[in-house]
């Protein structure tokens, strides 16, 4: 552990989810430094990364990478760039692997639900499902930054009252309606594979497609989400519950000079130019072949 201390890291870079912002915190507990929270990353230097996904493009550099996904690239950045890297795929969230390694504790009702929202199991307890509808209500304008601290400080009855008052019954109700909407138009672009679009700027679309990749799982191997600003593609996301590694499919796409990045069961891409949905599709029709 005593590199881990004594490397000058300079920023926390954790991923823009609840297990990020809870394995973000847990480290802000021990580093006294800035959290940044990302989608993705490009580049980084003395960064402590948790969670974020990396691609094979990203260019990070004597960093302390800690996650619970693709441990089987740990080799090819600490080799490459100097950087040191944390990952067990047993544990089900990057939360209960910061809780364990560096001996942080945080409610068990808390640790669960984490564990079951990055499992995609948002009904396995009643919190996790009003954590999950307090994420997605709130997509656009999500106080990351204030719930670092709640969770930092440890102040959980400010934290749960936070997540009980924005997951109420209205805005439910809205998502709900929204995602029926969205799954009534959901198109199959192979047997087992199948796509939706929404309206990126509509923060209730945004919301609601979240909820319609989980439900869309249960039935299709593999899921597609569609975010459409002006009639085009912008950005995308590929998510499975299925024993399915998708890496190929964000290999296939970056090799197309495509910005895209995950892990094995859930990534995402971007635009850099305007796409119609048409071209999008047959694209993505390719990239699947990668999984036969």
């Amino acid at each position: 552990m005593e590199n881990f201390f004594t490397t000058k890291y300079q920023i926390i870079l954790s991923h823009r989810d609840w297990d990020g912002l809870f394995g973000g915190a847990l480290i802000s507990r021990i580093f006294e430094l800035p959290v940044k929270f990302l989608n993705r990353i490009d580049a980084a230097e003395a960064a402590i990364i948790v969670e974020v996904p990396i691609s094979r493009s990203s260019v990070i550099e004597s960093s302390l990478i800690i996650d619970h996904h693709n441990c089987k690239k740990s080799e090819f950045y600490a080799l490459r760039y100097g950087n040191m890297f944390i990952c067990d795929e047993k544990y089900p969230s990057v939360t209960q692997l910061i809780s364990d390694i560096f001996n942080e504790d945080l409610p068990s009702e808390f640790q669960e639900a984490i564990n079951y929202l990055e499992q995609g199991e948002i009904n396995k307890s009643q919190l996790a499902n009003d954590m999950f509808f307090a994420y997605i209500s709130n997509l656009e304008k999500f106080p990351f930054n204030m719930l670092l601290r709640a969770i930092r400080d440890g102040n959980w009855k400010f934290l749960h009252s936070w997540i009980i008052e924005k997951a109420n019954k209205l805005d439910k109700k809205r998502i709900l309606t929204v995602k029926d909407a969205l799954l009534k138009d959901v198109k199959r672009i192979s047997r087992d594979v199948a796509l939706i679009k929404y309206r990126k700027d509509n923060p209730l679309e945004n919301g609601a497609s979240k909820l319609a990749l989980l439900e869309l799982q249960d039935e299709y191997k593999v899921v597609i989400a569609l975010a459409l600003k002006n009639g085009y593609v912008e950005t995308g996301t590929i998510a499975t519950k299925k024993n399915i590694n998708l890496n190929p499919v964000f290999t296939y796409l970056e090799n197309m000079g495509i910005d895209a990045g995950g892990r094995r069961t859930v990534g995402g891409f971007c635009f850099r130019h305007n796409i119609s949905l048409e071209q999008v599709i047959s694209i993505l029709k390719e990239a699947m072949k990668e999984l036969i």
